[in-house]
């Protein structure tokens, strides 16, 4: 049995808490609770939070496709991918669609039936990063199968950097925009996979080193240069450079975590699909019920409240979900197994 590596994990299991604390912040600004804080620090800490986070979780899913790419690629894996990526895509999208439609007037985010039923060629919400996912492992399948597993991986990256130049600031259907702003960071996880080491370094100067340059990087980029990604969605061209960068020392970082006494971290990692597809019901309602219902308008409160809450919450509510035979909305059943049905 091959050894796990942790730094996925880790990697995984910090964006996640950074996807949770964007989309929270991100909403205490739609409630006007921001008004005291300036708004060029408003940008800068939700443009940081999407460098940091979705280019790791690309990143982190090309690298872990890369290790089986040569034995397992073809029909069946697509129909495995549809399974664990676009089936919950749908239905998720369907869930958190319905509840916006119920709650319009009451929460920041409203939609429409029709927006709702829109969802095959305009992804909603956050749910456009598992429409580009599913696009960057269908462009790699085919590409497999024009090729080889071998020459695919080395022309990947040239394809992600081409996907990037073409690039303009326009909403395309089918997700097409963020697949293109996002593909490079897949990209290089499948080229560069295969010379990643996987045992832990385990060193406290390269934590702390590699810590602060992410954090200086950010801030020099943000603050320093009032540069941003101009797309909360994924990273715009103009910040592919510093997310490039931070994506290297933000793994350099993972690498030196501790293997051990960092449990619950690699568990948020391995469940971060979890709390991906449930944070939003929860830390709506939770800021809402601080700000309306207890009075609380000091953000640091709600964000201290609100982040443990998309975060933890989501878990217990995944667990009870399964518990109660409702596991159907993460995955499909047997006989609507679209990997089963092509194998």
């Amino acid at each position: 049995m091959s050894q796990r590596n942790l730094s996925f994990d880790y990697a995984k299991g910090i964006g996640i808490i950074i996807v949770v604390f964007a989309h929270l912040w991100r909403g205490i600004d739609g409630a006007g609770l921001l008004k005291d804080v300036p708004q060029n620090w408003f940008y800068a800490l939700s443009s940081s939070s999407t460098i940091w986070s979705m280019p790791a979780f690309f990143f982190v899913s090309g690298a872990l496709y890369s290790g089986t790419m040569e034995r397992r690629h073809g029909l069946k894996e697509v129909g495995g991918k549809f399974d664990g990526i676009f089936y919950p895509y749908i239905i998720w999208s369907l869930i958190i669609g319905a509840f916006e439609v119920i709650g319009s007037g009451y929460t920041n985010g409203s939609t429409s039936p029709y927006a709702l039923l829109s969802f095959p060629w305009a992804p909603r919400s956050i749910f456009w990063f598992l429409y580009a996912l599913f696009e960057a492992f269908l462009l790699t399948e085919l590409l497999i199968f024009l090729t080889s597993p071998r020459t695919a991986r080395l022309i990947l990256p040239a394809i992600g950097v081409a996907l990037l130049i073409l690039w303009k600031p326009v909403n395309l259907p089918f997700a097409l925009s963020e697949f293109q702003m996002s593909f490079i960071y897949f990209a290089i996880g499948v080229f560069i996979a295969p010379f990643l080491r996987k045992e832990q370094i385990s060193h406290a100067g390269i934590t702390v080193i590699s810590l602060a340059g992410i954090l200086a990087t950010l801030y020099v980029f943000h603050i320093t240069f009032n540069e941003r990604t101009y797309s909360f969605r994924s990273v715009t061209p103009n910040a592919t450079p510093i997310a490039i960068t931070v994506l290297i020392a933000f793994f350099l970082f993972c690498y030196s975590l501790p293997a051990k006494k960092l449990g619950w971290l690699s568990t948020l990692g391995e469940r971060s699909m979890d709390i991906y597809l449930i944070h939003l019901l929860l830390i709506a309602p939770a800021r809402i019920a601080l700000h309306k219902i207890f009075g609380i308008t000091n953000i640091y409160i709600i964000l201290l409240i609100g982040i443990p809450v998309g975060v933890f919450g989501s878990l217990l509510a995944a667990d009870l979900l399964r518990k109660m035979g409702l596991g159907w909305v993460f995955s499909p059943p047997q006989k609507i197994s679209l990997k089963r049905m092509l194998s």
